[in-house]
């Protein structure tokens, strides 16, 4: 908690430093072999937004009672996002979100 508490009196001051068009990159890691034992198989996750510009990370969030994307989008509600660039290598399309695709062969 103490840790917890320090980072949020320290990133309103780096948030400051974020700038229009910095890219705030969002990827979910697999927290490998962080079950106790007797915990169900289930591999937990966390996602994370990385200021690249700054090389700190500004949110994490775990991903483990959700989805992915659910946490994604949490961890974003803790960034102040306007006029950055937010990159997600590998995100799936959620279809509450998003419309389908259009198909290359439809014409």
């Amino acid at each position: 908690m103490a840790l917890e508490a320090a980072f949020g009196r320290v990133l309103p001051d780096v948030a400051v430093l974020l700038q229009d068009g910095d890219v705030i990159a969002v990827d979910g890691k697999a927290l490998r072999r962080t079950r106790d034992v007797g915990e169900s198989g289930r591999t937990w996750i966390a996602v994370s937004a990385y200021a690249a510009w700054l090389r700190i990370t500004l949110a994490s969030v775990p991903a483990c009672w959700g989805t992915e994307l659910e946490a994604a989008i949490e961890a974003l509600g803790l960034i102040a996002l306007k006029g950055k660039v937010v990159a997600a290598e590998g995100a799936r399309r959620d279809a509450r979100r998003t419309p389908d695709p259009p198909s290359p062969t439809a014409r």
